[in-house]
């Protein structure tokens, strides 16, 4: 499993039923303060999400 904190950031590029029931606050967990999440598949509502393609 991911260490909190311990991350630059999430590229969330698969659509799993997991990431959806965990939502981005939960991702946010993983990264350091200063960090992107970048929502590749759209799982997360817009305004979750720092990127999206």
């Amino acid at each position: 499993s991911p260490q909190d904190g311990g991350h630059d950031g999430i590229a969330l590029a698969v659509a799993h039923g997991r990431f959806r029931a965990m939502g981005a606050s939960a991702m946010r967990g993983f990264v350091r303060a200063d960090h992107v999440l970048y929502d590749l598949k759209h799982v997360l509502d817009a305004q979750e999400s720092d990127l999206r393609l």
